[in-house]
């Protein structure tokens, strides 16, 4: 009974935040996509030193909802760690 408890609590915790971002000081930006750009460029211009690139493409993913296809022009939202 105790682990139902702490796994719901642990679900709660998890869908209240914003793909762990809670313990960074961060903005969402507009990125508008250039030529050549790919979601590893961006995530590798953007990305905070504490996360892996991997873990930083899938939040990039998740924030715009799963978009794989890059075209030349459009706007992404990003992470930006604030200074």
């Amino acid at each position: 009974m105790s682990l139902i408890i702490i796994l719901v609590i642990m679900f709660i915790h998890t869908s209240n935040n914003e793909y762990g971002w809670e313990s960074y000081n961060y903005e969402i930006i507009k990125y508008q996509v250039k030529a050549g750009d790919t979601l590893w460029a961006i995530a590798k211009k953007h990305k905070p030193k504490q996360i892996k690139i991997r873990e930083y493409i899938y939040y990039l993913r998740k924030l715009n909802e799963d978009k794989v296809k890059l075209i030349i022009g459009d706007e992404i939202k990003v992470y930006k760690i604030k200074s």
